[in-house]
């Protein structure tokens, strides 16, 4: 069928009754017409084939909606169609789009032109997006924002205990104590008894001695848990170093340690010259783990003592053990210089050890 003029053709559209606000609604719209021959008079009464499109532009442009080709039934050129009612126009048509054109074909015959612009009737679907609301039946996911609630109006009735905590309003007396706090806010409690302390006990290497089931308990330091059994020894050594150089054990000292930690070793010598009259001899000392060790390998010290004079030396070190047991180290020295016939003479010697836990 060919139509003469766009003009002579009557295109009203409206809303059809939809008052809900249900954001869920599909626009639907009446679409009402008049079909006339090029002659300007009404069509044979008949069922005819049309077809209805939505596009953004007035010409061209993108097919936003597509009815697809449906039979209707014309009488006296009238024709009303619902368009919507067959294929659904999409809910954010109107919201995303600030224009939009009708078009329309019939039979075989090209598309009317111009498009009919879709009027602000049609737009009123908007109004089931609004940006604003004082109150609103439903909204849309993630549609809210903290900027939208007045501070302080959300109250206890209003929060799902199952996602979050509400505040605590229980509260514990006398002996009891909060065993949980529970999801609406609630808390459960245990009685705690009071009284004396049943019984205080000490265990090997913890660092006390003492304890009792009942009554005052009175607890004092082990130092042998921290020390070892000997922590300290002392004794008195006189011997002589001859000058040519060979190393001699000064002072022994063993120590049980229970566990990994450090051992401090102090070694304490009290030095004279025999032989050196007005000239000077030189000796060494060191501490170490093994009763063979030069008394110049490692780490050492040096000393000078002149004529018939006495000198005190000191020497210290610490080392470290990764494990419980007993641990032996040796207090060595040797004469380094002085008059040929010269010997040194440690009058007075003391080795301590004092262990440190991890």
């Amino acid at each position: 069928m060919t139509l003469l003029r766009r003009g002579a053709m009557l295109l009203i559209l409206c809303l059809i009754a939809a008052s809900t606000a249900d954001a869920a609604i599909s626009p639907k719209l009446t679409y009402q017409g008049r079909l006339l021959d090029s002659a300007g008079v009404p069509v044979a009464n008949g069922d005819y084939l049309l077809r209805f499109r939505i596009y953004d532009a007035l010409a061209g442009g993108n097919t936003l909606w597509d009815d697809g080709t449906r039979q209707l039934t014309i009488t006296n050129g009238l024709l009303t169609y619902v368009l919507g009612d067959s294929t659904a126009i999409p809910n954010n048509l109107f919201a995303n789009n600030s224009s939009l054109w009708l078009g329309v074909k019939v039979g075989v015959d090209d598309e009317m032109s111009p498009r009919t612009e879709v009027t602000a009737a049609a737009f009123s679907f908007q109004t089931l997006r609004a940006d604003t609301a004082e109150v609103a039946v439903s909204v849309g996911p993630n549609a809210v924002t903290s900027a939208s609630i007045v501070d302080g109006s959300i109250g206890i009735i209003d929060v799902d205990d199952s996602q979050i905590q509400r505040r605590v309003t229980g509260e514990a007396g006398p002996n009891q104590a909060i065993r949980a706090v529970n999801a609406n806010g609630s808390v459960s409690l245990i009685t705690v008894g009071d009284g004396d302390i049943t019984g205080i006990t000490t265990s090997s290497s913890s660092g006390l001695n003492g304890g009792v089931s009942s009554g005052t308990a009175n607890l004092s330091v082990d130092p042998t848990d921290f020390n070892g059994s000997a922590p300290m020894q002392e004794s008195y050594f006189s011997g002589s170093l001859i000058s040519s150089g060979s190393d001699i054990t000064i002072r022994t000292a063993s120590i049980a340690v229970p566990g990994p930690g450090r051992i401090v070793a102090m070694g304490n010598v009290v030095v004279r010259c025999l032989g050196c009259i007005t000239s000077t001899s030189g000796y060494y000392l060191t501490i170490s783990s093994s009763s063979t060790a030069s008394s110049v390998s490692g780490s050492y010290g040096r000393g000078e003592v002149d004529g018939d004079t006495r000198d005190a030396a000191t020497r210290m070190d610490v080392f470290t053990v990764s494990s419980p047991g007993t641990y032996t180290y040796y207090l060595r020295g040797r004469q380094s210089s002085g008059p040929v016939g010269s010997t040194i003479d440690f009058l007075y010697s003391q080795l301590v050890l004092l262990f440190i836990p991890n």
